[in-house]
């Protein structure tokens, strides 16, 4: 079945529903589905929702704008000092 197809029968069921508290839970359920929907996931897994993924975004703006930047080498001494003490703590 088709997204289109599904759309529709889902239309021609709620027009059947005549119980309020089975429409308001369906709405809740499909409003919150629709509001966090994952744009995208961190490296654990969890998924990364588009308000949370602008967020982010508004930061890292406002950090730029704020001078609060790392130089190449800084980055790269700060992800090896990192991953060394990452690495020592596995041993």
């Amino acid at each position: 079945m088709s997204a289109a197809e599904i759309k529709t029968d889902i239309r021609n069921m709620l027009k059947k529903v005549e119980d309020e508290k089975v429409l308001k839970a369906i709405h809740a359920l499909v409003k919150e589905i629709a509001q966090d929907d994952a744009v995208g996931y961190e490296p654990n897994g969890k998924p990364i929702t588009l308000a949370k993924l602008q967020l982010h975004l508004d930061q890292a703006e406002e950090d730029i704008q704020k001078g609060r930047v790392y130089t190449t080498a800084q980055a790269k001494q700060h992800f090896k000092t990192r991953l060394s003490l990452y690495s020592s703590r596995k041993a």
